[in-house]
């Protein structure tokens, strides 16, 4: 479980990370608008939340093999969780920063939401083959 720890967590830095730098290029080069300061958080913010992901599904995955339902609460609980986390973060930034700016933000926001909840269905489903291949 420890090797697939590590690889689902390289999985999601590169994957933050080419969105990251995507979304940069189209913003800066083909929109010709400035990337804010607080452009760099939006996936920082997902790093630590998909690290924190990870931890949780990746931890005692191995014993809960007899019972299914544990596991479906326990990965329902991280989405949950998460989407809680996004709407804080999303609303700190709009209270703190310009109200202007929201647009960009969202649009941003979203783009990293939807990679991300890619990104986590895919580490679920790895999870499950782990844990069903260990079974057998």
């Amino acid at each position: 479980m420890k090797q697939l720890r590590k690889k689902l967590m390289l999985c999601l830095t590169a994957t933050l990370a080419g969105v990251g730098g995507i979304l940069c290029f189209l913003v800066v080069v083909l929109f010709k608008h400035d990337i804010t300061t607080c452009y760099v958080s939006i996936p920082i913010f997902f790093l630590f939340v998909g690290v924190m992901s990870i931890l949780t599904i990746t931890k005692n995955g191995i014993t809960y093999k007899n019972n299914g339902r544990k596991r479906a609460n326990k990965y329902m609980l991280v989405r949950v969780i998460k989407i809680f986390l996004g709407a804080a973060f999303f609303l700190l930034y709009w209270l703190l920063v310009k109200p202007e700016d929201v647009k960009g933000f969202a649009l941003t926001f979203a783009v990293f939401y939807l990679t991300y909840l890619a990104f986590e269905t895919w580490s679920f489903i790895q999870v499950e083959k782990k844990i069903k291949n260990n079974v057998q």
